[in-house]
C-alpha cells in the first residue's frame, strides 16, 4: 500500500504529460497541414489575380480554410490565425512585390514575411509565390500546466508554407 501511494501520484503525472505530449504534437501537425491547404489552395486559384479580384479570392480561400480549422482544432477561431500572401516578381525588377495579404482569425498574430526577407532567388521568370502562415495560440489540455510550465512549452505553434 505504501509503495503504491508513493507510486500513484507519479503516474498520475506520468500520464496527464503523456496526453500533453501527444496534444501538442497533434495540434503542430494540424497547423501545419493548415499551412500547406492556404498556401496551396492560394497559389492554386489565386496566384495569377492581382488588385481586388486577388484579395476577395484569398479572403473566400481563408475562409474555407478557416471552417475546417474550427472543426480540426478547438478554439481555432478564438486563438488561431491564417496569413495568406501573394508576392510576385515584376518584369524587370529582381525584388519580390506585394501583391495581396489576406489575415483572417482572432488571434493577434502579424506575418513574419515581407518584401525584403523572402528570398527572391526562389522565384524564376516573373514568377509569382504565395506564403501560407497559420499560428495558433496554444492552451494546455490538462490540468498539470503549471507543472509543464517548468518543461517550456510553446506559447505559439507556427508553421509557414511557401509554394
Amino acid at each position: 500500500m505504501t509503495e503504491l501511494a508513493i507510486i500513484f501520484p507519479l503516474l498520475i503525472v506520468f500520464f496527464l504529460a503523456a496526453a500533453e505530449f501527444s496534444n501538442i504534437l497533434m495540434t503542430a501537425l494540424r497547423v501545419s497541414n493548415l499551412s500547406r491547404e492556404i498556401a496551396n489552395a492560394g497559389f492554386r486559384d489565386c496566384a495569377a489575380l492581382t488588385g481586388t479580384n486577388a484579395d476577395t479570392c484569398l479572403q473566400n480561400i481563408s475562409q474555407k480554410v478557416m471552417d475546417g480549422a474550427k472543426l480540426l482544432i478547438k478554439d481555432f477561431d478564438d486563438h488561431g490565425t491564417l496569413i495568406t500572401t501573394i508576392y510576385a516578381q515584376q518584369a524587370g525588377q529582381s525584388a519580390l512585390v506585394l501583391i495581396s495579404r489576406v489575415t483572417i482569425g482572432s488571434g493577434s498574430f502579424s506575418s513574419r514575411y515581407n518584401t525584403g526577407n523572402v528570398n527572391s532567388s526562389i522565384v524564376a521568370n516573373n514568377g509569382t509565390i504565395v506564403v501560407g502562415e497559420a499560428v495558433i495560440n496554444y492552451t494546455p489540455l490538462t490540468a498539470i500546466k503549471n507543472f509543464l510550465e517548468l518543461l517550456s512549452l510553446p506559447a505559439n505553434i507556427y508553421e509557414v508554407t511557401i509554394f
